[in-house]
């Protein structure tokens, strides 16, 4: 599982990890301790797998109540629909509900990433389902947990909506295929000397534009969009784009320097910071740190939220798969002897390979 791996350098910081078989009877007894002292299990299994290894929501309450399943699927529903036991990932979900084509063409369909805002949304998706199933929870006599899911067909379909509704008088179409630039010649992207810009001007902003790129206003006459779109394009490129940001932004028009992540990344990164707790600094916090994969690794530090009363702790750098392995089932109890068979039976197991991205 290369791919778990690999994002798992960023996802899995913060975690401890245990490899378990549960095809087994033995991994699924280590789940079901597990289980027992456990808030919350997330799963991505289908529903026919989730039967067979006994991770239904009415299974996991009889061992622990209080627990709440979170499921992410990538068709499931809450009701069992005709493809509810589908797989499916990122690219997938894009394909089935128009995104591809959305941002291509139905001609030209373009894949808009590996890992693109349906894999985020879903995330925080499952996140919300979970704190609904807390609140559920503390709001029940009992005190008991709940079952929640959520899929990436869903967040595919949300990221969609504003696109699918249709009403008369209706002509607006988003700008879309790898050549688009922008909607119009106030919203859309120019090439400086130096690189490219983008802009984004209120049309009663026009005469500051025109002033700020040197147009003679006496003379400027009305003209299609393609006309000013290329004769704003020949502006541009006479300055660089640090200067057109200050000219324009001066004038209260927003405007930005397009970016690469790289760049982004490097203008951002620092070494690892001595202080615990990451309290301030920029908006984004790029931390460069040795890291078991075998190289120094950059990491993005939490900084998305700011909490005044409890500032963030830096959580620990994501373990190789199966590191804790051996330290959990101390936890759960088994001995020795127990941990010698479960690993010799190949129920548990402390790497997956000797590197820490397999081969």
């Amino acid at each position: 599982p290369r791919m778990t791996c690999w994002y798992g350098i960023d996802v899995d910081q913060g975690k401890r990890s245990l490899l378990l078989d549960l095809k087994t009877d033995s991994g699924k007894a280590v789940l079901r301790r597990l289980v027992e002292q456990t808030d919350v299990l997330v799963h991505n299994f289908s529903r026919d797998a989730v039967e067979r290894l006994g991770l239904r929501y009415e299974d996991l309450e009889k061992i622990n109540p209080r627990i709440i399943c979170c499921a992410v699927s990538a068709y499931d529903g809450p009701a069992k629909g005709p493809w509810a036991g589908r797989k499916g990932y990122d690219p997938v979900a894009q394909a089935a509900t128009g995104i591809m084509t959305r941002y291509g063409s139905r001609g030209h369909p373009e894949h808009h990433a590996i890992a693109s805002c349906v894999d985020s949304l879903s995330g925080y998706s499952a996140a919300f389902a979970v704190a609904l199933g807390v609140l559920t929870r503390t709001r029940d006599p009992r005190g008991h947990g709940t079952s929640v899911k959520t899929s990436l067909a869903q967040s595919a379909q949300l990221i969609q909506v504003p696109f699918a509704f249709r009403f008369q008088g209706r002509n607006w179409a988003e700008p879309h295929g790898q050549h688009a630039l922008g909607d119009h010649p106030l919203h859309r992207m120019y090439r400086a000397i130096d690189g490219w810009l983008f802009l984004a001007a209120h049309p009663d902003q026009t005469k500051k534009l025109l002033m700020s790129l040197g147009f003679d206003l006496s003379v400027v006459q009305p003209e299609s969009r393609d006309t000013i779109s290329a004769a704003f394009g020949r502006a541009f490129r006479r300055r660089p784009v640090a200067e057109w940001v200050g000219r324009l932004r001066s004038h209260n028009i927003a405007v930005v320097r397009v970016e690469s992540l790289r760049e982004i990344r490097e203008r951002t990164v620092e070494d690892l910071p001595k202080t615990e707790f990451i309290t301030a600094g920029p908006t984004i916090q790029v931390v460069r740190q040795d890291h078991p994969v075998g190289c120094p690794v950059d990491t993005v530090a939490p900084a998305y939220a700011r909490l005044r009363r409890s500032p963030i702790r830096r959580v620990a750098q994501a373990p190789k798969p199966g590191t804790h392995t051996i330290e959990i089932l101390n936890e759960l109890g088994y001995t020795e002897s127990e941990k010698s068979d479960l690993q010799t039976s190949g129920v548990v197991a402390e790497a997956l390979s000797s590197s820490y991205l397999p081969d």
